[in-house]
C-alpha cells in the first residue's frame, strides 16, 4: 500500500454540538494518513472556540458564498489524493477510509462509493447504492450517498470542481459530471458513513421537491431532457402533497408545474405531457404513503390515467406502487 492521503472536508455555520461528533468519527478512522479541513462561514455558536482547541484540524473561518462555495475552498486547500466531504452533521465509520484506499489500490479507480446509514430520532434505514453506475442510475434520483463517496483530486478538478449555482443538490450534479467523463467507479460492500436527518438540516427543512427541481436542471444539462421533464413533473407533485397533504388534482399539478418553470427559465421547452406522467406516478406514490385507513387507494386513480404507462420510468415506478397498494389493501381487509 502506498499510503496515499485523504482529504476530508467539511462546512460548516452554526453546526451546534453535531461538530464534535463529526470531528470524532475523522480522528478515529483506522487510516492513519488523513487530514481533516473544516471551512466555517463565521459561526457564532462556538464552532471557532471548538476548532481552537483542535490542533490536528485545518480550518478557516470567514464569510463565504454558502455551502459549494465553502466545498470549492475547502478541496483547494486539501493535500490528499482521495477527497470527500461530510456536513458537519455527518459522521464516518471507524474503518472507512481504510475501505476506500483498499479499493482504490486494487481497481485504480478514481470514485469509490459503499453503504450509507440515514437515521432520525424514530429509525434508521440503510443506502444501499446500485453496485455499478450508469447514466440511467440517476434518472429517478440520486443513487449514492454524499457521506459513503470518495474521488480522486484529479478527477475532481478534471471537470472543474463543484458547480456553486446548486444549493442543494452539487453532489448530484458532480456524480453526473464524473460520470460524463468517463471516471471509472468502484462500489465497497460496507457502510462507510451515517447522516442524521433532522430539522436544522438541509434534508430535513428542505422539501424534496426542491432537491427534484435541482437534480431536473442537472439532468437538462447533460442533455438527459426526457429524465429532466420527468423529474420536473414529480417535484410539482410533491410540493402540492407537502403543502397542503390533500388529494393532489390533476389542475393543481398543471399549475404548480408552471410556476416552477417560470421560477427556473433554464429548463427552456419541456415536454407537458411527459412531465405530468412524471408527476402523475409520483402523485401516486406521495398518497400511497398515507396512512389513514385505506385512504392509499385514492393514489390509484393517478395509475388509471394511461400517461404514468407511457414511459419506462414512471412504469416501473406504477407498477412498484401497484404492489404496495395490493399488499396494504390484503392487510387492511384482514383485521375486518
Amino acid at each position: 500500500m502506498s499510503d496515499p492521503k485523504v482529504s476530508i472536508v467539511t462546512p460548516t455555520y452554526n453546526p451546534g454540538t453535531r461538530l464534535e461528533r463529526c470531528i470524532a468519527s475523522v480522528g478515529a478512522q483506522t487510516y492513519e494518513n488523513v487530514e481533516h479541513i473544516v471551512v466555517d462561514a463565521e459561526s457564532t455558536d462556538g464552532t471557532v472556540e471548538l476548532l481552537m482547541a483542535k490542533p490536528n484540524i485545518r480550518w478557516v473561518s470567514e464569510p463565504d458564498q454558502g455551502q459549494a462555495d465553502a466545498l470549492n475552498k475547502g478541496f483547494r486547500m486539501a493535500e490528499g489524493e482521495l477527497l470527500t466531504w461530510i456536513n458537519g452533521d455527518d459522521t464516518l465509520e471507524p474503518d472507512a477510509v481504510r475501505y476506500v484506499v483498499e479499493a482504490y489500490e486494487r481497481t485504480g479507480a478514481e470514485w469509490i462509493y459503499g453503504n450509507c446509514e440515514m437515521w432520525d430520532e424514530r429509525s434508521a434505514h440503510l443506502w444501499d447504492p446500485p453496485h455499478t453506475l450508469s447514466q440511467e442510475s440517476f434518472y429517478w434520483g440520486c443513487p449514492i450517498a454524499q457521506q459513503g463517496t470518495f474521488f480522486s483530486k484529479r478527477a475532481f478538478e478534471s471537470i472543474g470542481g463543484i458547480d456553486a449555482s446548486f444549493d442543494l443538490s452539487m453532489d448530484f450534479d458532480l456524480w453526473l459530471r464524473l460520470l460524463e467523463a468517463g471516471i471509472a467507479s468502484t462500489y465497497v460492500d460496507k457502510v462507510l458513513g451515517r447522516f442524521e436527518v433532522h430539522e436544522l438540516s438541509k434534508t430535513g427543512s428542505r422539501g424534496y421537491d426542491e432537491f427534484l427541481v435541482e437534480g431536473a436542471l442537472a439532468l437538462r444539462r447533460r442533455g438527459s431532457t426526457g429524465p429532466s421533464d420527468l423529474m420536473v413533473g414529480r417535484a410539482a407533485a410533491f410540493r402540492i402533497g407537502r403543502a397542503n397533504g390533500s388529494k393532489i388534482a390533476a389542475e393543481m399539478m398543471k399549475k404548480e408545474l408552471r410556476r416552477i418553470l417560470e421560477a427556473h427559465t433554464e429548463f427552456g421547452d419541456v415536454d407537458v405531457g411527459r412531465a405530468l406522467a412524471g408527476g402523475y406516478a409520483e402523485a401516486a406514490d406521495v398518497e400511497l404513503r398515507k396512512r389513514r385507513p385505506f385512504g392509499h387507494l385514492a393514489g390509484l386513480r393517478h395509475l388509471a390515467r394511461p400517461a404514468p404507462w407511457r414511459y419506462r420510468l414512471t412504469r416501473s415506478s406504477a407498477l412498484g406502487n401497484l404492489r404496495v397498494a395490493a399488499a396494504r389493501t390484503l392487510e387492511r381487509a384482514r383485521r375486518f
